[in-house]
């Protein structure tokens, strides 16, 4: 009969109806009421991430005196998987929680390029050989070193648009490679694009972050302490596997990874003298980014050109300057300025005095300004002259040389020549209205108050438009017919001009 009872109890309820109720209970009913449970929920989540042993003996410390149950390891054990989501955090520590815990965000990749990239560095598994001089005076070389290669990736199609390798991490390495994946784009597009979304770790972050904002509207740092949201670690085990697997040089994995996928502990050591230099294990690594673009160049200028118009934004001369432009500076590491001169802003650039001029007016208006000039090392047309203060911004180009012999006289010569004619017109045009206008006014005023002002006239010699002061001094003496003979021209900026343009022409 129990027997039967047994089936029927199966047929309704399954394999739970053959489990006895005892199971996994017998220990369980020594923890009865919800003061028990949380001293044992206290202590399986104890920072110091209790042992199941030393939990018991805890816990049988508090029971022996308030009359309860001794527990085994084994209670501590089954409690420990009842209350797995929240004593986690407190055996392994929040970041783990989420990384483990923790509901994941399920992405999917950019359809198209320049919509998101991603920044982070990566120590890389390969290793060089380094001689330094210690304090003893002595050459020690060491073989354990390696480069640090900081990738910007474009996550469309893992596309590494700039990187800049260094010794190790620092805000500089990071600018550079930012500088890189600008430039990129205008070898790959014709001019410098700037992207839509940028991720990064929070490293430097205040020093970076108006750097990051200068190449995209959208910059969203990554949550502290969350790899998985950064899908360019896992880039580089692919670069890891790929490519650096096969050098001689290689350092193997990380030191968590399984015995079995390191290399063979005396191979480096056997070939460490054969170790490239720095500079030859940077080579190697910007060999592998080379060949890693050369294999998605084609595919990455497929997915700009697909990108929608609206979302492709220019970066402007300056503003790619302001940010990722060099400047000269001083032993202080303060940077060095320059002011403009007649021949105009003359600075020395890696040993060279180059030459630079703007076609603004406003510009020589601030003539008195101390400049400090910051220029592209690859493209030195143009620079940008900032005030010191950061308030006043005015692009510069290189000033054309012209030849002074005819004969050497190239085509575009004359174009620039009566460019520099025309601006110098718009010059001397602004100042004579602006003077004429001021001085016309001054007359005014005088003439309408002239008792007021009279010992004023005398005492500042106010002339008038004409130049003259003595006249509308003693106008009350003198005729308008007397005044007009002894008035003179003022200055003909235009003859003048036409004067330089005939001498000049007659150099050519």
């Amino acid at each position: 009969m129990r027997l039967q009872k047994k089936f029927n109890d199966y047929q309704k309820q399954g394999y739970e109806a053959l489990i006895s109720g005892k199971f996994m209970n017998r220990n369980n009913k020594k923890i009865d009421n919800e003061d028990k449970e949380s001293i044992i929920l206290t202590l399986i989540s104890d920072r110091r991430n209790l042992q199941n042993t030393q939990v018991a003996m805890i816990y049988n410390e508090i029971a022996k005196k308030m009359n309860w149950k001794e527990i085994t390891e084994g209670t501590v054990a089954n409690y420990k998987e009842k209350f797995s989501l929240e004593s986690y955090a407190g055996r392994y520590g929040e970041n783990k929680f989420r990384a483990d815990k923790s509901m994941q965000v399920k992405r999917q990749r950019p359809k198209f390029s320049m919509l998101y990239w991603t920044a982070d560095s990566w120590d890389v598994e390969l290793l060089y050989q380094k001689t330094t001089e210690n304090k003893q005076g002595q050459n020690v070389t060491t073989y354990h070193n390696r480069l640090t290669v900081c990738v910007i990736l474009d996550t469309s199609i893992n596309y590494p648009v700039g990187y800049a390798i260094g010794e190790y991490e620092t805000p500089e390495l990071i600018r550079k490679a930012m500088k890189d994946a600008v430039n990129h784009t205008k070898t790959l597009f014709g001019e410098r694009y700037m992207v839509n979304e940028v991720q990064s770790d929070r490293y430097a972050i205040k020093n970076l972050k108006t750097v990051y904002k200068s190449i995209t509207e959208n910059f969203v740092p990554a949550k502290a302490h969350n790899a998985k949201s950064k899908v360019i670690e896992p880039y580089f085990k692919y670069l890891n596997d790929t490519y650096c697997h096969f050098a001689s040089n290689w350092s193997g994995y990380g030191v968590t990874s399984r015995k079995e996928n390191q290399p063979n502990g005396n191979y480096p050591t056997a070939l460490k003298k054969m170790f490239p230099t720095m500079e030859e294990c940077a080579e190697q690594i910007a060999k592998i980014i080379e060949t890693e673009r050369q294999k998605k160049r084609e595919q990455y200028k497929q997915g700009f050109a697909k990108l929608p118009n609206d979302k492709k934004q220019l970066m402007s001369e300056e503003t790619f300057l302001l940010y990722f432009g060099t400047n000269n500076t001083k032993r202080g590491g303060e940077a060095s300025t320059n002011r403009l001169e007649g021949s105009g802003m003359n600075i020395t650039i890696a040993g060279k005095k180059r030459h630079y001029d703007c076609f603004d007016l406003e510009f020589r208006r601030h003539s008195y300004e101390d400049w400090i000039v910051k220029y592209d090392e690859e493209d030195l047309t143009k620079v940008l002259a900032v005030n010191k203060e950061g308030t006043l911004r005015f692009m510069l180009e290189a000033k054309h040389i012209q030849p002074m012999a005819l004969a050497e006289r190239k085509e575009g010569d004359s174009e620039e020549l009566q460019r520099v004619f025309d601006f110098n017109k718009s010059i001397e045009s602004h100042v004579t209205n602006m003077i004429c206008s001021a001085q016309q006014r001054t007359k005014d005023l005088l003439l309408n108050n002239a008792p007021l002002l009279d010992s004023t006239l005398s005492k500042l010699m106010i002339t008038d438009s004409n130049g003259q002061h003595k006249n509308q001094r003693n106008r009350h003496r003198i005729t308008d017919a007397e005044i007009e003979e002894a008035s003179y021209k003022p200055v003909d900026f235009e003859n003048n001009v036409e004067e330089e343009e005939e001498s000049l022409a007659s150099l050519y």
